[in-house]
């Protein structure tokens, strides 16, 4: 009897050792994941930031709800509360570019934006058309006078400014960024 008891709690304590070797095990794979991750993402914002684009930010606008009156702390805005209705993609001019909260709304949906000052110059005109032509399920090109930069690209949560339109670094924004809003939205 004593001798099944031991053996009893032998088994018990391989049995913890094994669990606890699983759970640390565990743990070091989600630490490193997450490093690896971390480190993938600060080289995408290194390769978007290295040429004409200064700022790279990660932020917020509030919530994600619905509301008949968005306003937005940061422009151009790449998140929050937004209007029911979402922009869809394509080339926008000033006179029929949707309003900020039909914007955000598009960018919930995975949908990049592409802004511009409305007198940026005819090539740099020609590069943005070309990313929005490239890409033209995924992208809207809208005209913005109160642009802190000639040139700036948001995603849902992500902004980049940009002296001008370097066609290789919004081409990568682009790729990154795209389809990648909260709600899952085919285009």
């Amino acid at each position: 009897m004593a001798e099944q008891g031991r053996a009893q709690r032998r088994r018990s304590i391989r049995n913890r050792v094994m669990v606890g070797v699983v759970a640390a095990a565990v743990v070091v794979v989600i630490v490193i994941r997450n490093v690896n991750d971390r480190r993938a993402s600060q080289r995408v914002v290194a390769q978007l930031t290295a040429r004409s684009c200064e700022l790279f930010d990660r932020l917020s606008d509030g919530g994600s709800s619905h509301v008949a009156s968005p306003s937005y702390g940061v422009d151009p805005p790449s998140g929050g509360d937004h209007s029911p209705a979402a922009a869809s993609a394509g080339v926008y001019s000033e006179g029929n570019a949707p309003g900020d909260g039909e914007l955000v709304h598009a960018m919930e949906h995975g949908y990049v934006i592409l802004w511009h000052r409305p007198d940026v110059d005819d090539p740099q005109r020609d590069v943005l058309d070309d990313i929005a032509t490239r890409f033209e399920r995924d992208v809207l090109l809208v005209p913005r006078k109160a642009l802190e930069r000639p040139v700036a690209a948001t995603a849902w949560h992500r902004r980049l400014l940009c002296r001008d339109a370097e066609g290789d670094t919004l081409t990568r924004f682009v790729r990154q960024y795209r389809n990648e809003g909260p709600e899952r939205i085919p285009h």
